[in-house]
């Protein structure tokens, strides 16, 4: 089966650790992930998941 790939935006909403969770589900299952992070969303990645870079 084809997975299709999924659109992940993070914003400076903060909800940062649920979209974590999300990304490791999906790597899991071998899906592909684009992964859009805004300005505030990085800064919530960083201050909620210590998380310093999307590389």
């Amino acid at each position: 089966m084809t997975a299709y790939p999924v659109v992940l935006a993070l914003t400076g909403a903060s909800g940062a650790p649920y979209g974590v969770r999300l990304l490791e589900v999906l790597a899991k299952q071998r899906i592909p992930v684009w992964l859009i992070a805004s300005e505030h969303g990085m800064r919530l990645l960083r201050e909620e998941c210590n998380i310093k870079s999307l590389d």
